[in-house]
Protein backbone atom coordinates (compact mmCIF):
# COMPACT_ATOMS: atom_id res chain seq x y z
CA UNK A 1 0.00 0.00 0.00
CA UNK A 2 1.00 3.55 -0.46
CA UNK A 3 2.13 5.54 2.57
CA UNK A 4 -1.03 7.68 2.55
CA UNK A 5 -3.31 4.63 2.21
CA UNK A 6 -4.95 4.00 5.60
CA UNK A 7 -7.20 1.10 4.49
CA UNK A 8 -4.68 -1.35 5.93
CA UNK A 9 -5.40 0.03 9.39
CA UNK A 10 -9.01 -1.12 9.19
CA UNK A 11 -9.07 -3.89 6.58
CA UNK A 12 -9.71 -7.39 7.89
CA UNK A 13 -7.30 -10.14 6.88
CA UNK A 14 -9.75 -12.56 5.27
CA UNK A 15 -11.05 -11.59 1.85
CA UNK A 16 -13.57 -14.45 2.16
CA UNK A 17 -13.01 -16.37 5.37
CA UNK A 18 -10.70 -18.36 7.59
CA UNK A 19 -12.61 -20.99 9.56
CA UNK A 20 -11.64 -23.36 12.36
CA UNK A 21 -14.22 -26.14 12.38
CA UNK A 22 -13.98 -28.80 15.06
CA UNK A 23 -15.76 -31.99 14.01
CA UNK A 24 -16.65 -34.79 16.38
CA UNK A 25 -16.31 -38.21 14.76
CA UNK A 26 -16.78 -41.72 16.19
CA UNK A 27 -12.96 -42.04 16.10
CA UNK A 28 -12.40 -38.74 17.92
CA UNK A 29 -12.24 -35.01 17.21
CA UNK A 30 -10.87 -33.61 13.97
CA UNK A 31 -10.31 -29.96 13.02
CA UNK A 32 -10.67 -28.36 9.59
CA UNK A 33 -8.74 -25.15 8.95
CA UNK A 34 -10.26 -23.59 5.83
CA UNK A 35 -9.62 -20.56 3.66
CA UNK A 36 -10.38 -18.97 0.32
CA UNK A 37 -7.61 -16.44 -0.34
CA UNK A 38 -7.92 -13.49 -2.68
CA UNK A 39 -6.17 -13.88 -6.06
CA UNK A 40 -2.75 -12.18 -6.02
CA UNK A 41 -3.67 -10.21 -9.16
CA UNK A 42 -5.80 -7.32 -10.32
CA UNK A 43 -4.04 -4.56 -8.42
CA UNK A 44 -1.37 -1.96 -9.11
CA UNK A 45 2.32 -1.46 -8.38
CA UNK A 46 1.64 -1.49 -4.64
CA UNK A 47 0.84 -5.27 -4.97
CA UNK A 48 -1.96 -4.98 -2.45
CA UNK A 49 -3.72 -8.19 -3.56
CA UNK A 50 -0.43 -10.06 -3.80
CA UNK A 51 0.52 -9.10 -0.26
CA UNK A 52 -2.98 -9.82 1.05
CA UNK A 53 -2.95 -13.25 -0.59
CA UNK A 54 0.43 -13.97 1.05
CA UNK A 55 -0.90 -12.96 4.46
CA UNK A 56 -4.08 -15.03 4.06
CA UNK A 57 -2.07 -18.13 3.13
CA UNK A 58 0.54 -17.62 5.89
CA UNK A 59 -2.20 -17.21 8.50
CA UNK A 60 -2.41 -21.01 8.89
CA UNK A 61 1.37 -21.40 9.26
CA UNK A 62 1.29 -18.81 12.05
CA UNK A 63 -1.72 -20.52 13.63
CA UNK A 64 -0.02 -23.94 13.57
CA UNK A 65 3.14 -22.45 15.07
CA UNK A 66 1.25 -20.93 18.01
CA UNK A 67 1.88 -17.31 16.99
CA UNK A 68 -1.86 -16.55 17.23
CA UNK A 69 -2.67 -18.38 20.46
CA UNK A 70 -2.24 -21.92 21.72
CA UNK A 71 -0.93 -24.49 19.25
CA UNK A 72 -3.94 -26.48 18.00
CA UNK A 73 -4.02 -30.05 19.27
CA UNK A 74 -5.12 -33.24 17.59
CA UNK A 75 -5.58 -34.21 13.98
CA UNK A 76 -6.43 -31.46 11.51
CA UNK A 77 -6.31 -30.53 7.86
CA UNK A 78 -5.72 -27.23 6.08
CA UNK A 79 -8.22 -27.15 3.21
CA UNK A 80 -8.92 -24.46 0.69
CA UNK A 81 -8.10 -22.29 -2.26
CA UNK A 82 -4.77 -20.52 -1.73
CA UNK A 83 -5.06 -18.99 -5.23
CA UNK A 84 -1.28 -19.38 -5.19
CA UNK A 85 1.01 -21.90 -6.87
CA UNK A 86 4.27 -22.52 -4.99
CA UNK A 87 6.33 -22.74 -8.19
CA UNK A 88 4.85 -20.53 -10.89
CA UNK A 89 2.52 -17.68 -11.69
CA UNK A 90 1.96 -14.34 -10.07
CA UNK A 91 1.97 -13.91 -6.34
CA UNK A 92 4.39 -14.23 -3.45
CA UNK A 93 4.92 -17.95 -3.94
CA UNK A 94 7.10 -18.44 -0.87
CA UNK A 95 3.93 -18.28 1.25
CA UNK A 96 2.49 -21.43 -0.36
CA UNK A 97 5.89 -23.13 -0.16
CA UNK A 98 6.11 -22.32 3.57
CA UNK A 99 2.72 -23.88 4.35
CA UNK A 100 3.53 -26.93 2.19
CA UNK A 101 6.82 -27.41 4.07
CA UNK A 102 5.24 -27.11 7.52
CA UNK A 103 6.46 -30.08 9.63
CA UNK A 104 2.98 -30.70 10.98
CA UNK A 105 1.39 -31.15 7.54
CA UNK A 106 1.63 -33.73 4.77
CA UNK A 107 0.93 -33.19 1.09
CA UNK A 108 -0.73 -36.22 -0.50
CA UNK A 109 -1.27 -34.44 -3.82
CA UNK A 110 2.24 -33.00 -4.17
CA UNK A 111 2.80 -31.04 -7.37
CA UNK A 112 -0.56 -32.07 -8.90
CA UNK A 113 -2.25 -29.21 -10.80
CA UNK A 114 -5.66 -28.23 -9.42
CA UNK A 115 -6.73 -25.63 -11.98
CA UNK A 116 -6.21 -24.78 -15.63
CA UNK A 117 -6.13 -21.22 -16.88
CA UNK A 118 -6.16 -20.38 -20.59
CA UNK A 119 -3.41 -17.80 -20.22
CA UNK A 120 -0.94 -19.78 -18.07
CA UNK A 121 -2.01 -23.44 -18.22
CA UNK A 122 -2.06 -25.85 -15.29
CA UNK A 123 -1.39 -24.51 -11.80
CA UNK A 124 -1.69 -25.78 -8.28
CA UNK A 125 -3.81 -23.37 -6.27
CA UNK A 126 -6.16 -25.54 -4.17
CA UNK A 127 -4.99 -27.78 -1.34
CA UNK A 128 -5.97 -30.50 1.14
CA UNK A 129 -3.12 -30.81 3.66
CA UNK A 130 -3.79 -33.32 6.47
CA UNK A 131 -1.69 -33.29 9.62
CA UNK A 132 0.99 -35.98 9.78
CA UNK A 133 -0.90 -37.80 12.56
CA UNK A 134 -3.60 -38.75 10.02
CA UNK A 135 -3.27 -41.73 7.70
CA UNK A 136 -4.02 -40.90 4.08
CA UNK A 137 -5.72 -43.85 2.39
CA UNK A 138 -6.40 -42.22 -0.99
CA UNK A 139 -6.22 -38.89 -2.80
CA UNK A 140 -6.86 -37.54 -6.27
CA UNK A 141 -7.46 -34.46 -8.36
CA UNK A 142 -10.36 -35.02 -10.72
CA UNK A 143 -9.86 -34.02 -14.33
CA UNK A 144 -12.22 -31.26 -15.40
CA UNK A 145 -14.74 -32.02 -18.08
CA UNK A 146 -15.17 -29.53 -20.87
CA UNK A 147 -16.92 -26.31 -19.82
CA UNK A 148 -16.99 -27.07 -16.09
CA UNK A 149 -14.73 -24.23 -15.02
CA UNK A 150 -11.07 -23.87 -14.29
CA UNK A 151 -10.94 -25.37 -10.78
CA UNK A 152 -10.72 -29.12 -10.26
CA UNK A 153 -12.28 -31.16 -7.49
CA UNK A 154 -9.80 -32.54 -4.94
CA UNK A 155 -10.45 -35.35 -2.50
CA UNK A 156 -8.40 -36.98 0.23
CA UNK A 157 -9.50 -39.97 2.28
CA UNK A 158 -7.93 -39.98 5.72
CA UNK A 159 -8.34 -41.98 8.89
CA UNK A 160 -7.77 -41.14 12.51
CA UNK A 161 -5.29 -43.51 14.15
CA UNK A 162 -5.79 -43.59 17.90
CA UNK A 163 -2.59 -43.24 19.84
CA UNK A 164 -0.52 -42.22 16.81
CA UNK A 165 1.56 -39.17 17.65
CA UNK A 166 2.94 -36.71 15.14
CA UNK A 167 6.44 -37.96 16.00
CA UNK A 168 5.43 -41.52 15.08
CA UNK A 169 3.60 -40.54 11.93
CA UNK A 170 5.23 -41.02 8.57
CA UNK A 171 4.25 -38.94 5.57
CA UNK A 172 2.93 -41.47 3.05
CA UNK A 173 3.81 -41.56 -0.61
CA UNK A 174 1.03 -40.36 -2.91
CA UNK A 175 -1.76 -42.91 -2.95
CA UNK A 176 -2.33 -45.10 -6.00
CA UNK A 177 -5.15 -44.07 -8.29
CA UNK A 178 -8.40 -45.63 -7.03
CA UNK A 179 -10.57 -47.61 -9.43
CA UNK A 180 -12.98 -45.27 -11.14
CA UNK A 181 -10.78 -42.16 -10.92
CA UNK A 182 -10.68 -39.88 -13.92
CA UNK A 183 -7.18 -41.09 -14.95
CA UNK A 184 -8.18 -44.75 -14.61
CA UNK A 185 -11.31 -44.17 -16.69
CA UNK A 186 -9.37 -42.27 -19.34
CA UNK A 187 -6.80 -45.07 -19.60
CA UNK A 188 -9.56 -47.65 -20.01
CA UNK A 189 -10.96 -45.87 -23.11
Amino acid sequence: MFEEDTAGDIQRLSSSAHWVLRIETPEGPFTLLTLAATPPLFDGPEDRNGRRNRDEVLFWAHYLNGRLGPVPEGPLAVVGNFNLDPDRGDGLRAAAAEVLAHPRLQDPLSARPTARFRSVGDMRISYVLPSVDLTVTGADVMSPEEQTGRHRLLWVNMSLDEGRSEEQAQVPAPAPQPAGSAETLAEAR
